[in-house]
Parts: structure tokens; C-alpha cells; sequence
């Protein structure tokens, strides 16, 4: 009996490391960033050359809640654990507006491949990049595209300035993203 519980336990914790190492391709998430939802979006059509990107920052709590309320995230479900699924994992309320501002990147991408914001880096002259790493590796992923959105709360010394956040450079994992906006609470 205890063999077959001991050979149960071993399977479980092999099971266990393969999963969560299936997961994960290298990159740590940054202590700054702070992972509040995941929102798996539609399939569209088209092949662009590069994929689609936009970043909205929300600086305040009234912002923040029109924002969080517009990507559907208060639909979603809500997870606990590891950040590899899609769904809700923390609300507003765990944000700090005086230290934090929450960060909504949306992007196109395989489905297959969806990646995770994993580190915002500053940048010379106030540029940043946003650094994403994929779920799985490259050998599984379709030529299909699918939008997806990750909401995070971000700390604010690693972002520019909202009055500088329209003239910053900001890159996504080095290719500079054109469409970048402050949210208002109006």
C-alpha cells in the first residue's frame, strides 16, 4: 500500500514539473508588475506583418475603473494561482494609485503563443519596453491571429510621466508601438 502511495506522490510531482515548466520559458516576472487580468479576445482576420499593439495607462483610480470597465475585465473569471490562464486574478482595490498605475497592453498574436507582460524596463529619454514572454514555444504556434488583452499594475517610477506619456517611445519587446494613450476618467 505504501508503494502504490509513494509511486502515486512521485507521478503527481513529476506531473507538477512538467506542467508548470511547460509554462514558463525563461523570463521571471519583474516585482513591479503585478498581473490583474487576462483577457482572451477574438480571432481576426488578416495577416498583418507585425503584430498589432496598444497601450493605455490609467494614472488614477477614476481612470482606472472606465478602463477596466471598457476591456470587460469585471466579466471575466476569477483565478488564483500562476499567471497562465485567462480571467480575472486582482481588482482595482489592490492597487496603490501613489506608488502604482495599471497598464492595459493589448496585442495580436498566435493563439497557439499568446505571450505575458513579464517586466516593464525604462529606457534612455524617457522610452520604455514593455517585455513580454510567450506561454509555450515557438515550435507550437499556429499562423493564426487572435487579439488579447493583459491588464497590470505597474509601479510609476518605471513609466513616463502623463504629460510625457504622449511624445515617449514605447517598444514592445523592442519594436516601438505607435498607439500609446493616457486614460481619463472623462
Amino acid at each position: 500500500m505504501w508503494r502504490v502511495a509513494r509511486l502515486a506522490l512521485v507521478a503527481a510531482m513529476l506531473i507538477a514539473a512538467t506542467y508548470g515548466a511547460m509554462g514558463v520559458t525563461g523570463r521571471s516576472v519583474s516585482p513591479h508588475v503585478v498581473t490583474l487580468a487576462r483577457i482572451d479576445g477574438r480571432a481576426l482576420t488578416g495577416a498583418p506583418v507585425q503584430s498589432a499593439s496598444r497601450m493605455v495607462i490609467a494614472y488614477d483610480l477614476a481612470a482606472a475603473r472606465k478602463l477596466w470597465m471598457s476591456t470587460h475585465a469585471g466579466r471575466g473569471m476569477l483565478r488564483a494561482g500562476p499567471v497562465r490562464e485567462y480571467g480575472v486574478y486582482s481588482d482595482l482595490r489592490g492597487v496603490d494609485f501613489a506608488r502604482q498605475a495599471v497598464l492595459v497592453l493589448e496585442s495580436a498574436a498566435s493563439s497557439s503563443c499568446p505571450s505575458s507582460l513579464v517586466d516593464v524596463r525604462p529606457l534612455a529619454a524617457g522610452a520604455i519596453d514593455l517585455v513580454t514572454t510567450p506561454y509555450r514555444s515557438d515550435e507550437v504556434c499556429g499562423a493564426n491571429l487572435h487579439a488579447f488583452t493583459e491588464i497590470a499594475a505597474v509601479d510609476r517610477d518605471l513609466l513616463p510621466d502623463s504629460t510625457a506619456l504622449s511624445s515617449a517611445q514605447v517598444l514592445l519587446d523592442g519594436t516601438r508601438i505607435s498607439t500609446v494613450h493616457a486614460a481619463t476618467a472623462s
